[in-house]
């Protein structure tokens, strides 16, 4: 009885990535930041409306005012990264992201350029 040498296999996500499957390429990655970005400006706004409701609640406190300006910032600052992903997701995915996601994280930047301009103006 001879030992024969087994034959090694490829690791799973190598085979995996060559398939298709769970690892996926650059289209992919730049389609979950695009959508981190855009999760991260909903909760940021969220957050703001939250500090609103704070400052109502308790008229005197300086620091809701504070963090809903931190908030709202943070929030153009996201959005703006997410408008500079758009053109890229677009572009490397073969199939684009759905007309309604588009249009949803388009129409985010509205709440806080909206809110800075009407501040800085009045």
């Amino acid at each position: 009885m001879s030992k024969q040498k087994k034959r090694q296999r490829p690791s799973d996500a190598r085979q995996r990535s060559a398939n298709g499957g769970a690892i996926g390429g650059p289209a992919d990655v730049v389609t979950v930041g695009w959508m981190l970005t855009v999760i991260t400006v909903v909760a940021c706004e969220i957050g703001w409306l939250a500090t609103l409701g704070a400052g109502l609640a308790w008229p005197d406190a300086t620091a809701p005012r504070a963090l809903g300006a931190v908030l709202l910032l943070a929030s153009l600052l996201s959005w703006l990264i997410s408008m500079a992903l758009l053109p890229v997701v677009v572009r490397l995915r073969q199939e684009p992201p759905p007309a309604a996601i588009i249009w949803f994280a388009i129409g985010l930047g509205a709440l806080p350029l909206s809110v800075m301009v009407t501040r800085a103006l009045g």
